[in-house]
């Protein structure tokens, strides 16, 4: 995870001040091992990728707010107004879903380089809509020297290994081993970040403590951003903002009932036809041979009398 590009100086300045006893220099050579070479896991809903307009995660978030991912200054520098989405689930091969960024914040005082800017490598992410997942928790108390030494969680999406693409979410444990009053470094322990994890998610004690921010060799050594540093200065204002706007939004307008439609007309009984005359019976000329005979004969008989000598 190299920042990878970030502390560059001033993190090498820093580790040089230190004392022998926070910072192993013989440890730091015989360390060979790497999120790089870390555990693949189904864990961490909140932890995200983030997906560029070429479908590819270059970078890593963590979802801190229901609205809000959180991340690194230096992943967003120079994409202002371009494709962004942000992914949930555990790779980018394998499903999940995708949420497309509504906009973009960096640190104002955040600047790319070894000076002081690197101090502040944190940026945030307002989504186009509501996360699928529970937001999780970040660290608000202050880190101290009774953590040196603490195992540090790193999560992320980055590579595992030279021949890995970054897009499948791992972890890995590393224990801290200096700390300043911006940032926190891991060394040793099971491994480190690499490219593709800047922005991801660095667990102490069950919360986000810092944000991974830069490296000198993957798997090796990680030094995360301070997130109880930025709370109130620039993480809260934001989440306040975005609750508010939230807040302040119309509720959508009720759709009007659809209108009762007229009961169709009755429609009126239709005449009674007459019957139909008959073919003969009951009415004109009979038809039945019997009955013809009966007015024949008579007649006959009648004539036939009359004519007699």
């Amino acid at each position: 995870m190299k920042c990878w590009r970030g502390l560059g100086l001033v993190w090498a300045a820093a580790l040089a001040a230190c004392a022998p006893s926070d910072w192993d220099v013989a440890q730091q050579a015989q360390t060979d091992q790497a999120i790089y070479n870390g555990t693949l896991t189904s864990g961490y809903p909140g932890t995200v990728g983030l997906v560029n307009g070429g479908g590819n995660v270059f970078c890593t978030g963590t979802l801190i707010h229901p609205w809000v991912v959180m991340t690194a200054s230096h992943c967003l520098d120079g994409n202002s107004g371009g494709f962004l989405n942000v992914l949930f689930g555990d790779s980018i091969w394998e499903g999940g879903q995708q949420v497309t960024v509504g906009r973009e914040v960096l640190h104002p005082n955040w600047q790319q380089g070894d000076g002081a800017g690197a101090w502040y490598d944190v940026g945030l992410l307002r989504l186009s809509q509501a996360a699928p997942v529970d937001p999780t928790p970040f660290r608000t108390a202050p880190l101290n020297n009774s953590h040196y030494g603490d195992q540090v969680t790193m999560v992320g999406f980055g590579r595992s290994n030279d021949n890995e693409f970054e897009g499948q979410k791992r972890e890995v444990q590393s224990p801290i081993e200096w700390m300043n009053e911006a940032f926190f470094t891991t060394f040793g322990g099971q491994g480190g970040s690499c490219f593709g994890d800047s922005g991801g998610s660095a667990f102490l004690e069950g919360e986000v403590a810092g944000i991974i921010h830069a490296g000198s060799v993957c798997g090796q050594d990680t030094t995360m951003v301070r997130v109880d540093i930025h709370v109130d200065s620039f993480i809260q204002p934001f989440l306040d903002e975005t609750d508010e706007l939230l807040a302040n939004q119309p509720e959508p307008e009720a759709q009007p009932e659809p209108e009762a439609q007229p009961e169709p007309e009755a429609q009126p009984e239709p005449e009674a036809q007459p019957e139909p005359e008959g073919d003969g019976a009951g009415s004109g000329c009979p038809v039945g041979g019997g009955s013809f005979a009966a007015v024949l004969l008579p007649a006959l008989w009648l004539r036939r009398r009359r004519m007699a000598p």
